[in-house]
């Protein structure tokens, strides 16, 4: 899968997201990435590889859409948003940051234990960025 997404990451630039904006799912607290079509060429390059290793040639896409996001806490259960909400308050205002690597990791045991490792990271090029 590397060999192939780095094939068809060669010519991407490393790409300037904003995190910022808190998203809030009943197992997680994540901050919002936009915007979301910057990364899809990313998405799209990633994905062929993992199609092309797996032999599946289905496009593959989330039931709501794709949502780039950074993950901040996970829950190991179900629980209101609304306290969580309370707490955390209002979200700091939105920082851009550039968006370099793509990493290949495994997860080790059941999903909840959260143990995964890095195989591999492909480094975006900054030789391959566009004029301004």
């Amino acid at each position: 899968m590397i060999k192939i997404a780095s094939r068809l990451l060669a010519d991407t630039p490393p790409i300037s997201v904003t995190v910022g904006g808190i998203l809030y799912h009943p197992e997680a607290v994540m901050l919002a990435v936009k915007p979301t079509q910057a990364l899809a060429g990313v998405r799209e390059a990633v994905q062929a590889a993992t199609r092309t290793v797996a032999g599946d040639q289905k496009p593959t896409d989330a039931p709501l859409g794709w949502i780039p996001h950074i993950t901040i806490c996970y829950s190991t259960a179900d629980q209101a948003t609304e306290p969580i909400i309370k707490a955390i308050g209002q979200p700091a205002p939105g920082c851009e940051i550039q968006i370099s690597t793509v990493s290949l990791v495994i997860q080790h045991d059941p999903e909840r234990f959260w143990d995964w490792r890095t195989v591999d990271t492909i480094r975006l090029t900054a030789s391959a960025q566009a004029p301004p």
